[in-house]
């Protein structure tokens, strides 16, 4: 923290294979990335959505989140004038529930529309769908509808410009 401090102009990354105490994330500054790939229990809503506010580049472990949760972390990213991305671990099932929020089930095919949320593409066979919602790309990877299917990756990040699928 002090060599940080010390440096208040300087681009900062910061990677932890583990979770300090919340004491500890609260006190960093904003740092370009914040990784913390730990495999102990899921941060907490508030803990998220204050690193989602202050730091631009967050690779994460599990979080959990409720389909307005991630509404709300999509229009946070969407909204702010920063390149940002955001990785998350998430249980299948879970992100089946936010899928379904929005109206896609197994069955939505690429190029459809669900308000705003865009299937970009899906790919069964790799396990993989792509999504534009606002000005964000959301990308799943192994991500199977079956219940009882191990974590997906979620990944996240805002666009300045989404071309149009020809």
């Amino acid at each position: 923290m002090e060599v940080i401090s010390s440096f208040p102009k300087s681009k900062h990354s910061l990677s932890l294979g583990y979770a300090p105490d919340t004491a500890k994330i609260l006190s960093l500054p904003p740092l370009v990335m914040l990784e913390m790939r730990h495999e102990r229990n899921p941060l907490s809503n508030d803990l998220f959505f204050h690193l989602l506010a202050v730091h631009k580049s967050l690779p994460l472990g599990k979080v959990h989140m409720t389909v307005h949760d991630f509404v709300e972390t999509l229009l946070i990213i969407s909204a702010d004038s920063r390149a940002r991305s955001l990785e998350i671990c998430s249980d299948c099932s879970t992100i089946a529930c936010w899928l379904n929020g929005f109206g896609i089930y197994k069955e939505s095919q690429t190029n459809e529309s669900f308000g705003q949320l865009e299937i970009r593409k899906i790919s069964k066979k790799e396990k993989f769908m792509c999504f534009r919602y606002r000005r964000c790309l959301i990308k799943i990877l192994d991500f199977e509808w079956e219940e009882g299917k191990k974590d997906a990756l979620l990944f996240i990040s805002k666009i300045a410009h989404i071309p149009q699928h020809k």
